[in-house]
């Protein structure tokens, strides 16, 4: 998907590299081209495969990740993440990845253990 942004909270806290992250997500969402092909059984698979490249490296043994992928195909969309947790160890990353088709929005917690 050419084009997309980032956002991060808790940034500094992330068990992996930013620059390894977004280039993680941008291979597992880069699936399809089109929005006939994204179907949800398409981004759960997505999901399971960035949640299992991540959590295979030695950096995140002492997390738990959560990932959540959010299609929009018309119009705007908001989405909105609260949490409970500590600033010094915990956060989440937000990619949003976007075509002429769709936007997919992409969302990865980390919660240390």
């Amino acid at each position: 998907m050419p084009s997309s942004e980032t956002a991060a909270f808790g940034n500094n806290t992330c068990p992996v590299a930013l620059d390894v992250l977004n280039s993680t997500i941008e291979n597992c969402f880069e699936f399809s081209k089109t929005a006939e092909d994204s179907t949800p059984v398409s981004l759960n698979v997505c999901i399971s495969d960035l949640l299992t490249r991540i959590s295979q490296r030695p950096e995140c043994v002492s997390y738990k990740f959560i990932v959540t992928a959010t299609q929009v195909q018309s119009g705007p969309a908001e989405s909105y993440v609260g949490a409970y947790w500590d600033d010094n160890l915990d956060g989440i990353h937000v990619r949003i990845l976007e075509n002429e088709d769709r936007t997919v929005i992409v969302n990865i917690a980390w919660i240390h253990l």
